[in-house]
């Protein structure tokens, strides 16, 4: 395999024949990244007897 590209645009090339076998799709990508994750472990605990700690 060669690689070319930088970033986004970087592919994976089948050396023999130039055909693309890698290649990278934004679509998807992240549309944000979370500062802060909030969970209700209620659920957990009343079907499984789970506690958090």
């Amino acid at each position: 395999m060669q690689w070319t590209g930088e970033g986004v645009n970087r592919k994976g090339l089948i050396k023999e024949t130039g055909n693309v076998l890698v290649e990278i799709d934004p679509k998807y990508f992240r549309p944000t990244e979370v500062d802060l994750l909030i969970g209700d472990p209620s659920k957990a605990q009343k079907e499984l007897g789970w506690k958090h700690t």
